[in-house]
C-alpha cells in the first residue's frame, strides 16, 4: 500500500517525546535476554524485565516488557507497551487520555525486518516459526486459522501484511477460550509504535484504528472497545467497570504512551486461579465443604506454597461474593452478574436476610454466611462458578 507523505505525517501525533531504548541495559540483572540464532538467517535478541527484580527506583527497566532487537546490530525492531503505571503515579501527568477495553491474552509482535526483507512475528520472548506439525510451533497455524488462511503454515508469509507500513511495529493480543470473558480465539490489535532507529513513538488507538491499511483486515482482527467517553463522564470508574462484561479498562497518555489499567473484581479472581490445576481447586472445595480444608491440605498438595495460594483464592472468592451481594442488594449498584451467581445471591438474600428480618430489625449478611451457603452446595456447582466467574 503506497502512502503519501502527508498521510504518513498524520499517523504520528507527536514526535516530541520519543521512548529511547538502550540495548546496553541488557547486562542489567533486572532484564532477561533471549538470543535467537540460526544458521543462514538473521539473529535476534529479545529483552524482558524480570518481574521479581523490578524496582520503582529503576523506571527505565519498566520499558522492557518485551523489546525485539536485531543482533548483532542491536537496532529496535519491535516494542510492546511498557509496564502499566499505578493510577496514583499515572494521573499526576496532565495530558489527553484515551481509554479502551483491557484485553487479556498472549502478546504477539508483528514487525518488518529489513535484513531479510520480510515480516516476522514473535511472542513476548520467542519468535513464531512456521507450523511443522509439532505443538511447539502450533501458534503459527492457530493464527493462520483465525485470519482465514487455513492452508498456510507460516503466519509471516500472509499477503495482507504487505499492506501495512514497514515503519511501524504492531502489537496484537490473542484472546482464547481460556482468557477472561472470551469464549473463542480472537485477535485484537492493541498497540502500534513508530520505530526510528532506537527511538520509539507511541501511536494513539484513535489514530491508527482509522488507517486505511487495516481495511483488508477488519473483521479478521478486532480493536478493543473505546471507553474514552465513559472514562471522561463517570465519577467512579471502578463501579462502571464492574457493571460491564469486560476484564478492565486501559487508560493511555496520548502524549508519551504511558498506561495504567483498572480491572474488574471478577478478573482479579480469575487471575488468581488461572494457573492452578483444576484438580487441586476442586479438591480444596470438597474439603472446604467438610470444613477440613485447613487441616488436610498440607498432606494433599505438593508444597505449603500451593496450599496457601489456593487458600487465598478461596478467601478472595468468598469476599467477592459477599461484596457483590452488598453492592447489589444494599448499595443498589449496577453490576454485571452471570446467571449462576445471580441465582446464588437471590438464595443468600432470601435465606440470610429476609428470614432474619422477621426476627431482627436490621439483619446483616456476613462473609461467614456466604461460606456456610457455599458449603451446602455441590462442589461441582461451586467449582463451575469459581472457574467461570
Amino acid at each position: 500500500m503506497i502512502l503519501l507523505t502527508t498521510e504518513l505525517d498524520k499517523m504520528v501525533q507527536s514526535e516530541k517525546c520519543p521512548i529511547q531504548i538502550n540495548y546496553n541495559l541488557s547486562g542489567t540483572p533486572s532484564l532477561n535476554m533471549r538470543m535467537i540464532t540460526e544458521e543462514n538467517t538473521p539473529h535476534f535478541s529479545i529483552l524482558n524485565y524480570n518481574k521479581e527484580l523490578l524496582s520503582s527506583q529503576q523506571p527505565t527497566i519498566h520499558l522492557y516488557r518485551s523489546v525485539v532487537f536485531s543482533y548483532p546490530e542491536t537496532n529496535v525492531l519491535s516494542f510492546s507497551p511498557p509496564k502499566m503505571m499505578s493510577p496514583g503515579i499515572f494521573f499526576t501527568e496532565t495530558a489527553p487520555y484515551y481509554a479502551n477495553e483491557y484485553i487479556d491474552g498472549l502478546l504477539i509482535h508483528l514487525f518488518y525486518d529489513e535484513r531479510n526483507q520480510g515480516w516476522k512475528l514473535a511472542t513476548h520472548n520467542k519468535l513464531i516459526y512456521p507450523y511443522d506439525g509439532t505443538k511447539e510451533h502450533s501458534l503459527s497455524n492457530i493464527l493462520c486459522n483465525i485470519l482465514k488462511y487455513d492452508s498456510s503454515r507460516d503466519i509471516s508469509k500472509l499477503p495482507f501484511w504487505d499492506n501495512l507500513s514497514k515503519e511501524y511495529c504492531y502489537n496484537f493480543t490473542l484472546a482464547n477460550k481460556y482468557s477472561h470473558v472470551h469464549t473463542k480465539r480472537t485477535l485484537y490489535l492493541t498497540s502500534v509504535y513508530k520505530i526510528n532507529k532506537n527511538n520509539v513513538f507511541p501511536i494513539s488507538p484513535d489514530v491508527y484504528e482509522k488507517w486505511q491499511m487495516f481495511d483488508t483486515l477488519r473483521g479478521l482482527i478486532n480493536f478493543p472497545t473505546d471507553f474514552t467517553r465513559t472514562f471522561q463522564q463517570t465519577s467512579c470508574l471502578q463501579d462502571e467497570i464492574n457493571s460491564l462484561n469486560i476484564s478492565g479498562i486501559v487508560i493511555m497518555n496520548k502524549d508519551n504512551g504511558n498506561r495504567c489499567k483498572y480491572v474488574c473484581d471478577r478478573y482479579k479472581i480469575y487471575k488468581l486461579h488461572r494457573h492452578i490445576e483444576p484438580y487441586y481447586l476442586y479438591t480444596y472445595i470438597c474439603y472446604a465443604k467438610m470444613n477440613q480444608h485447613e487441616e488436610m491440605l498440607p498432606f494433599i498438595y505438593k508444597s505449603q506454597y500451593n496450599m496457601k495460594k489456593i487458600h487465598s483464592i478461596w478467601n478472595a472468592f468468598v469476599r467477592y461474593i459477599h461484596q457483590t451481594y452488598v453492592d447489589h442488594y444494599v448499595l443498589k449498584k449496577e453490576l454485571y452478574i452471570n446467571d449462576q451467581l445471580s441465582s446464588y445471591l437471590r438464595d443468600i438474600h432470601q435465606t440470610y436476610y429476609i428470614r432474619r428480618k422477621l426476627q431482627v430489625a436490621q439483619p446483616k449478611v456476613s462473609k461467614d454466611d456466604v461460606t456456610i451457603f457455599l458449603s451446602k452446595k455441590h462442589p461441582q456447582e461451586v467449582f463451575d462458578l469459581l472457574k467461570n466467574i
